[in-house]
């Protein structure tokens, strides 16, 4: 049961991309290169997580997989590249993508300017996946 209503102005929530991102067993990445804000996660929601991501231009993820989530990006400004199960996807402001869970992934910015896009993860991740991602 969810445990509290929350509105968020994602203009007040948009990411920095001034932070250093490090990801455990894994090599940091480049600063300036992608920030992200938590929007919704286990704090109101049960089953949710929604992310608000930004990405510099040239930015492209690690190649990974979810086995606990689906995701659903929805591109609010830019152009989002993705590459899922090995198959090349371009994403313009105003379109979604959904991601099953299981499969391989990536996704970066495919445009000259930063993009940003909501994440939306279902089920929650659990909190040892959560916690990967450590500043």
């Amino acid at each position: 049961m969810a445990k509290n209503v929350k509105v968020v102005k994602l203009s007040e929530a948009t990411p920095d991309l001034d932070h250093e991102w490090k990801v455990k067993d894994r090599l940091p990445m480049r600063s300036g290169a992608r920030g992200t804000s938590k929007l919704f996660s286990s704090d109101v929601a049960d089953e949710c997580e929604v992310v608000y991501q930004r990405y510099a231009a040239g930015y492209l993820g690690p190649y990974h997989v979810h086995h606990h989530a689906e995701n659903v990006w929805v591109v609010m400004e830019g152009e989002m590249a993705a590459i899922i199960g090995g198959v090349r996807y371009f994403v313009k402001a105003g379109e979604a993508i959904f991601m099953p869970a299981d499969v391989p992934h990536t996704t970066g910015n495919r445009g000259p300017g930063d993009m940003l896009a909501v994440e939306f993860y279902t089920p929650d991740p659990p909190a040892e996946i959560r916690d990967a991602i450590v500043s």
